[in-house]
């Protein structure tokens, strides 16, 4: 109790004297907040509708905004290390991971973006609390406690466009525990099978929002600039699946949507990109990366450092020191090749204890952790063109936790007789 206490203090304190940061985003996020509920823009407008909901509760004010930002971060770090020290199996391990989580949770990458007025503090802090959420589950658990977690699905879900079809994967999990139920006792566990047809209709439904805000359209741009028409092979597939192809649409060769202007937007001879681009330019972008898989899998690879790096994307929030100071580079493994190396020998070393315990459980935390890091990667990569670095502030945060938190789980696993077992 004092020690999450004192983390609420530091983190709270932290912010005391940092006035809020305001960025050309802002605005949008500000002026849906303010929209009637009623508006059917509200919700299916320029943006996810848990972040305009958050700032209306806060009364689209923005030191209430910071106030409420930083409030729920620190609840979802607490009860993210209160259900992670409940799953270890020996006490040790429990207050270690316990202290170090909220540890990582002061990390001055992590408790600036508080003061930001953007949607990068909500994505991490549900992130935690679904994280939290899913180790507190249990599959006997009553239904009202699987009605929290969806709760919890649901506003995740609504925080970020890439969250949207990170859901697909967490739908998926769920039925595959509820398949286990019945593989292991022959009886269908409804509650898990409930909440994954639930999950799934979250994300149809958040899809059919993004579609009727067109959210998709502006990073379209961006990767159809940047990448498409910058390389005459992708650009010819392109022409042969209906894109327009006239010097008009060659003249926006390595532009971002928003250059010249906003011609993308407003040029008249980018008309007919325009028509093509609204009824099919979303599923052609889509129908070309399952078409080359080589290009979906490792073309991120070229910006690697970006999408792991802890510096690429602080001109976005205020310059301040966080209170850990000289700690703080330590918690936040800032060297892209160190976080590189330990990620790899977490899941050999892992790999090895499993083996040798007949326990593939243990590969649960680096195994889970690794495959939904790298589909965030690959979402964050191939979803814009723009600001790979800010865009991938989640993976670059979940990394690291979980190195800290599998190494821990690693340790325990291998010091406890006790079994690992699924509850």
């Amino acid at each position: 109790m004092a020690c999450a206490l004192a983390f609420a203090a530091i983190r709270a304190a932290s912010l005391l004297h940092v006035d809020p940061f305001l960025t050309a985003d802002t605005g949008v996020y500000l002026e849906m907040s303010q929209r009637s509920l009623t508006d059917p823009v509200f919700w299916g407008g320029l943006r996810p509708v848990f972040v305009p909901l958050f700032y209306k509760v806060c009364a689209s004010n923005v030191h209430g905004i910071v106030f409420g930002q930083a409030t729920v971060g620190i609840l979802a770090w607490i009860g993210l290390a209160g259900t992670l020290a409940r799953r270890m199996r020996t006490p040790v391990a429990a207050m270690a991971i316990f202290a170090t989580v909220l540890l990582f949770g002061l990390s001055d990458l992590i408790i600036r973006w508080d003061a930001v007025i953007l949607s990068e503090s909500l994505s991490i802090t549900t992130t935690v609390a679904l994280l939290a959420s899913l180790l507190w589950l249990r599959r006997g658990d009553p239904a009202w406690k699987f009605g929290v977690v969806f709760v919890l699905v649901a506003v995740w879900m609504t925080t970020r466009e890439s969250h949207t079809y990170l859901g697909l994967l967490l739908a998926t999990f769920f039925v595959v525990a509820a398949l286990y139920s019945w593989l292991s006792t022959r009886t269908v566990n409804w509650k898990y099978a409930a909440l994954g047809v639930a999950t799934f209709g979250c994300f149809v439904l958040n899809s059919a929002s993004s579609d009727h805000g067109e959210r998709w359209f502006f990073p379209f741009l961006n990767v159809t600039g940047r990448r498409v028409l910058v390389d005459s092979s992708k650009t010819q597939w392109f022409a042969a699946h209906g894109m327009p192809l006239n010097a008009a649409v060659r003249r926006m060769q390595g532009k971002w949507a928003s250059d010249d202007d906003w011609a993308f937007y407003k040029a008249p001879d980018l008309e007919s990109f325009r028509v093509w681009a609204h009824a099919s330019g979303k599923n052609t972008y889509e129908s070309f990366l399952l078409n080359h898989p080589r290009f979906l899998l490792t073309a991120p690879l070229a910006d690697w450092q970006l999408l792991v790096a802890s510096d690429r994307f602080v001109p976005y929030a205020p310059r301040y020191r966080g209170p850990l100071r000289g700690l703080d580079p330590l918690l936040w493994i800032a060297s892209p090749k160190l976080l590189i190396r330990w990620s790899f020998a977490l899941l050999i070393l892992s790999t090895t204890l499993a083996a040798w315990k007949r326990s593939w459980l243990i590969l649960g935390v680096p195994l889970v952790g690794s495959l939904s890091l790298l589909l965030l990667a690959l979402l964050v990569w191939h979803g814009d063109a723009m600001e790979i670095g800010r865009h991938s502030l989640l993976t670059t945060v979940l990394q690291r936790l979980m190195l800290w938190v599998g190494s821990i789980w690693l340790i325990d696993a291998a010091v406890s007789r006790k079994r690992l077992v699924i509850e």
